[in-house]
């Protein structure tokens, strides 16, 4: 069985980005196929899904940034943003959130 875990950063983003009814399909579609989203070069396994958000289509919607981990069968939703606020994430961002993924693979290989 495939467990979520969710970060204060995704929680607060997507609670202003979609409702509840669409946050929930959302989850349930990377939960069944967590390896679908592409992965983000460079991040350790970070995955960008694009998630069309309320009347607007996929490249307009909502990208939700998460990392998925086979093994113990987890995924850890990490972030999400409207794609008409940014295009990508940012070098900083990107490496904040690779850091997270790293530290959640030491916690994993000590368990």
């Amino acid at each position: 069985m495939m467990q979520l875990y969710f970060t204060r950063t995704y929680e607060r983003a997507v609670r202003k980005l979609l409702s509840e009814e669409s946050r929930k399909e959302m989850e349930a579609s990377i939960v069944a196929a967590p390896d679908a989203a592409p992965i983000i070069r460079g991040t350790g396994g970070i995955r960008k899904m694009r998630w069309s958000g309320s009347g607007r289509g996929k490249r307009g919607g909502v990208r939700t940034i998460y990392f998925y981990h086979a093994d113990p069968g987890a995924i850890y939703l990490l972030t999400a943003y409207a794609k008409a606020d940014r295009e990508d994430l940012s070098p900083a961002d990107t490496r904040a959130l690779s850091r997270m993924v790293a530290a959640i693979k030491s916690e994993m290989r000590r368990q």
